[in-house]
């Protein structure tokens, strides 16, 4: 059986190189898909993420989002 979707916003897979910028914290990660609602990333490090809003900054795209950490496994 098809798992259903219940996410709100459809996602984009992708594999960026980008940033997780905590002000003068930053740090390295993968972004694996991206949608208007929010995205999933994979640190270089496997240490988690402070709490507390950041910024997602995926240079290339030129992207740059307010973010707040949601989740994290690991």
């Amino acid at each position: 059986p098809a798992r259903s979707e219940r996410r709100r916003h459809a996602r984009m897979r992708t594999y960026m190189v980008a940033t997780v910028n905590y002000g003068r914290l930053l740090l390295p990660c993968f972004v694996l898909d991206l949608s208007s609602g929010g995205a999933k990333v994979k640190m270089f490090d496997s240490e988690p993420l402070p709490a507390g809003p950041c910024e997602l900054e995926c240079g290339r795209a030129g992207i740059k989002v307010q973010a707040e950490v949601a989740w994290y496994r690991g």
